[in-house]
């Protein structure tokens, strides 16, 4: 009889035949949709959320958050107490050299006095000189980063104070212009604020019309 070289059937697997399979070849053989391991979900913010958070708005004086305007309150009164250590060092000085030579000249020393006398008056420019680059320090720092229509006096002695709102006014009080002159509420004053009735005069002087935003800046319209 001859024989039949057909090709061989496949034997058809039973459910049983399944179980019966080691573990780790029924794993290779599951679809591939089932051994696929899904990825953790991101918390990173998108980039919308990141510029809807962004937009968030705060309360600000002169362009700046209350938090950075608050740092800022911190950094000018160091600087301001820096420098006035060393104001008050010419001053001691020239105090000593004024006093010492009142003995001098009592004492019938009229050489000696007038140098102590001299001596005084050197250590009362520099007294100023210092009292000049304390201002100086303190308005850079209060106002490199305003707008050129805001002056910030912060910490400032009223005569420094009054040259710069004297020249801001002159550039930037133009016809149509919008203004803002921060002062400070003066609570920091010795007795009383001196800086903000002295710009109200001012601008009264001007003819310029202003008004209050707040109890520690002044809006002015040109």
């Amino acid at each position: 009889m001859g024989q039949c070289f057909g090709k061989k059937s496949e034997p058809v697997q039973t459910p049983q035949d399944r179980d019966r399979e080691p573990r780790h070849e029924r794993e290779v053989a599951a679809p591939a949709k089932s051994r696929e391991s899904k990825s953790p979900k991101s918390t990173k913010p998108s980039v919308a959320d990141q510029a809807k958070k962004s937009t968030k708005s705060e309360p600000k004086e002169g362009g700046r958050d209350v938090d950075a305007e608050e740092r800022l309150h911190q950094e000018t009164d160091e600087l301001y107490q820096k420098h006035e250590a060393i104001i008050k060092q010419h001053a001691d000085e020239r105090a000593r050299c004024f006093d010492e030579s009142q003995k001098a000249f009592k004492a019938g020393d009229k050489a000696r006095a007038k140098e102590l006398s001299d001596q005084g008056k050197a250590a009362g420019a520099a007294m100023e000189k210092a009292r000049e680059e304390q201002g100086a320090a303190l308005f850079r720092m209060r106002n490199s980063k305003l707008e050129k229509n805001t002056i910030d006096l912060h910490g400032l002695q009223l005569e420094f104070a009054m040259r710069k709102v004297e020249s801001f006014l002159d550039k930037q009080a133009k016809p149509g212009a919008e203004l803002l002159i921060i002062t400070g509420a003066g609570n920091h004053s010795a007795d009383k604020a001196k800086i903000k009735p002295a710009v109200h005069k001012t601008l009264k002087e001007r003819k310029l019309k202003y008004e209050e935003v707040n109890n520690g800046s002044v809006k002015v319209s040109c």
